[in-house]
């Protein structure tokens, strides 16, 4: 639980006193970013059904935007009047020429989809209602003070990036770069390597931009 992962915070940074140097809100916080940073890294977290699956589009409308808790789309269904009608393959936007002329395409049932990251471009654009149904990886949905998405085994090594945080703060109270350096190494073994903000779908997500120069 999170008062749980929280007692075991406190042990591994110290903050025992009363009030403490990090308070409770910021520590949860910080449980969420590592949370999401986990399933950036991972992709831990598949996604078939929730709301931000399922996308509409009407007659001519070229592009639907997507949901910024999307990592990656793994798939795309379209539905015609509630019936499967085909998959439409997902495009990178680096890669949407090799697709050929698809600005000129007449509109029809979409065979493509270009991933923008924040919207899909439909080639072509539809000519009735459709529906998008998406399989994806994302972030978790959850609030801050809600219990992890993530499974038990995965608890620890977010508490050690929250801890590795606490450690790196310009605090000189707290700031330890040492203890922080092998708290996020140890995150780093779990989860692998940063990953560069290029690759995010939402550039602003992740916090440990702001730090990577420790590890």
């Amino acid at each position: 639980t999170l008062s749980e992962m929280e007692s075991i915070f406190r042990k591994i940074t110290g903050d025992k006193d009363n009030p403490p140097l990090c308070c409770s809100d910021i520590v949860r916080e910080r449980f969420l970013e590592g949370e999401r940073e986990a399933c950036l890294r991972k992709l831990l977290i598949r996604d078939f059904g929730s709301y931000l699956c399922k996308l509409h589009a009407v007659p001519g409308q070229e592009s639907v935007y997507t949901d910024s808790k999307i990592i990656r789309i793994n798939k795309a269904s379209i539905f015609v009047n509630g019936m499967f009608s085909n998959y439409a393959d997902i495009i990178d936007e680096s890669k949407a020429d090799e697709t050929g002329d698809w600005r000129n395409e007449k509109q029809g049932v979409p065979k493509y989809a270009i991933d923008f990251k924040t919207f899909l471009r439909l080639i072509p654009a539809p000519d009735k209602n459709i529906e998008i149904r998406l399989d994806v990886y994302r972030y978790p949905m959850r609030d801050k003070d809600e219990e992890l998405e993530l499974q038990d085994e995965h608890h620890k090594n977010i508490v050690n990036y929250a801890a590795a945080l606490y450690f790196f703060d310009n605090d000189a109270d707290q700031r330890d770069e040492e203890k922080g350096t092998r708290l996020m190494s140890m995150f780093n073994r779990a989860y692998g390597p940063q990953i560069s903000t290029e690759a995010v779908r939402n550039s602003a997500v992740s916090r440990i931009h702001t730090i990577k120069k420790w590890y």
